[in-house]
């Protein structure tokens, strides 16, 4: 029951991003829908720099038993508070260069977005995967469907502004709700002795996926800005537009299948079962590659009919984004399936490795399309070349080093 309960509200976020799209496609300047598009890059990207990936070496912790939720969440949240403060010191930096409310909404939203986001994982950890639904809604699909309704009724609410805002507001929400049912009532304390030599193996171990993330989120930033740079803001809305769509079917996949799945995997290494491990990874690689592709093809029928109801020309004339954007996204999924496989058998090193010649491979791609003449399809010809290259990697490590942990018992054994 719970885990059909938490599929429906992970599949009502998508809707909500979804429906949220549409209507500002249709309602808004495209303008308004490409700053829109920056500001949700900017943020993801900032939320992925304040972290420092800690949650990874946390996760592994809780799933393992090795420590108790209040001692994780002691620690992780003094750290967090270190990395708030120097990211509020850099905001004041950019506001001299840069519009201060823009920064300050950037400020506030990566904050809110970043602590919602760990609240989500945590729940993952504790094993109540419909909590983690239940906010995951909260703070990206249901703030959608009520703006929506609001614009529809008020016309000058239908601007960028009203916006973030209602996400804003949203995310605090889904802060409430985490406290009320998964902070309240446990023994976290700022005053816990600090165990600094867990806090540095963390760090360590974050910050290979810290670097990792940050370098693959560098394609998802970096596209829409040189979109911006060569082709201006109009095209950023269309491009970020059918991204999204993209963006939103990885995030169902990954939310439906990889978060029941990863502690398996995780608990599968600890104990040594790496037959079991090739078996949870099967599994996971052959249900994200099929509802993957149900929804792609869900996306396809689709689409063409709600870009007739938008009735933009602008959309329209790119359609071709839509069917890159869902290949480019597929390839961005079902490379998270080898991630974890590396994850769970703590090769860190190698997605680290496997991101940063993704990247490598990106910028490469963007000069050889433009070289080419693809014009406004060079930035996502380059974004599909990165991604299937970092399917390839993650894919090609995590077969070698399961065939390596495989052989370490039998070497043992032979000594």
């Amino acid at each position: 029951m719970d885990k059909a309960a938490s599929l429906m509200f992970r599949a009502l976020s998508m809707v909500g991003k979804f429906a949220l799209l549409v209507y500002m496609a249709k309602e808004m300047a495209l303008e308004d829908v490409g700053i829109y598009g920056l500001v949700t890059a900017s943020v993801m990207w900032l939320v992925a720099v304040t972290g420092l990936d800690f949650h990874n070496y946390c996760l592994r912790e809780l799933v393992s038993g090795k420590k108790q939720f209040d001692f994780v969440v002691s620690h992780q949240q003094r750290v967090f508070m270190i990395n708030y403060g120097v990211l509020f010191l850099l905001c004041l930096l950019a506001g001299l260069y840069l519009n201060w409310a823009l920064v300050f909404l950037i400020l506030v939203l990566t904050i809110l977005e970043h602590q919602g986001h760990e609240a989500c994982v945590l729940a993952i950890a504790v094993r109540r995967p419909l909590l983690s639904a239940v906010l995951l809604f909260l703070r990206s699909g249901s703030w959608p469907l009520l703006a929506i309704a609001v614009m529809a009724v008020v016309e000058p609410a239908r601007n960028v502004e009203f916006v973030i805002a209602a996400w804003m507001v949203a995310s605090s929400l889904s802060l409430v709700l985490a406290y009320v049912y998964l902070y309240r009532g446990k023994s976290i304390s700022f005053a816990m002795a600090l165990d600094k030599r867990w806090v540095i193996a963390g760090l360590k171990t974050g910050m290979t996926y810290w670097v990792a993330s940050l370098i693959l989120r560098m394609t998802g930033v970096l596209d829409r800005y040189i979109m911006e740079a060569r082709f201006g803001l109009d095209m950023v809305g269309v491009y970020s537009f059918y991204m999204a769509i993209g963006l939103s079917l990885v995030a169902f996949v990954e939310s439906a299948i990889l978060s029941f799945m990863i502690p398996d995997s995780v608990n599968a290494v600890s104990s040594g079962r790496y037959g079991a491990l090739s078996k949870n990874q099967n599994r996971m690689l052959m249900s994200t590659l099929f509802l993957g592709t149900a929804l792609s093809l869900l996306i396809v029928w689709a689409v063409p009919a709600l870009l007739s109801f938008m009735g933009s020309q602008d959309y329209a004339r790119h359609e071709a984004f839509l069917y890159l954007a869902l290949v480019a996204s597929m390839a961005h999924t079902l490379a998270a399936v080898p991630h974890f496989g590396l994850y769970s058998l703590r090769q860190d090193g190698k997605v680290l490795m496997a991101n940063t010649i993704a990247f490598a491979v990106f910028v490469l791609a963007l000069v050889v399309f433009r070289y080419l003449g693809s014009g406004v399809y060079t930035v996502i010809y380059a974004v599909l070349t990165s991604y299937l290259t970092l399917f390839g990697l993650k894919l090609g490590f995590y077969q070698l080093e399961l065939n390596r942990a495989r052989e370490r018992p039998a070497l043992s054994a032979a000594r």
